[in-house]
């Protein structure tokens, strides 16, 4: 729905029912700023290619660009459905186990079973790789604090 709507009135009305959700998952606010956070980079590229892009009647002008109100409608439907969809996926990840997340997505896949794809292989495949992630960031941890112990400023250069 989120990349179905048109923009304001039906993107705006999906908001109830992400706000509800969010509201029902008790996860803090933080973790979902946090996702939106990651994908900071994300969200302002595309506002940005969306404002010198798209052309239409002018908005305002900024020496010889100029930002159209289609361009700074499309690039704030754009950035809501990217936050939209950022916070739906951390409610999905947040309230749901990860082997539950693969048993539904093993049984929305079935279908394609029929075709001759490796449905369970593929599964597994996704399970190890999820049981994996909190050990690669432990690692990940592990060398930044060796290397800060050993002296290196992460600040100043590279």
């Amino acid at each position: 729905l989120i990349v179905l709507a048109t923009f304001p009135y039906k993107l705006l009305f999906i908001l109830i029912p992400t706000f509800y959700l969010v509201w029902v998952s008790k996860v803090k606010i933080k973790v979902y700023l946090e996702a939106i956070r990651t994908f900071a980079w994300l969200i302002f590229i595309t506002v940005f290619l969306q404002l010198l892009l798209v052309k239409g009647p002018p908005f305002f002008e900024v020496y010889k660009f100029s930002v159209s109100t289609l361009a700074v409608q499309m690039a704030l439907s754009l950035s809501i459905r990217i936050c939209l969809l950022l916070i739906i996926i951390r409610v999905l990840t947040s309230t749901t186990s990860p082997s539950a997340l693969m048993n539904g997505i093993e049984k929305l896949l079935k279908p394609f079973g029929r075709l001759g794809l490796p449905i369970e292989e593929l599964v597994m495949i996704m399970t190890i790789s999820l049981r994996f992630i909190p050990l690669f960031m432990e690692e990940a941890q592990r060398i930044h604090l060796a290397q800060k112990s050993r002296g290196i400023n992460f600040q100043k250069g590279n």
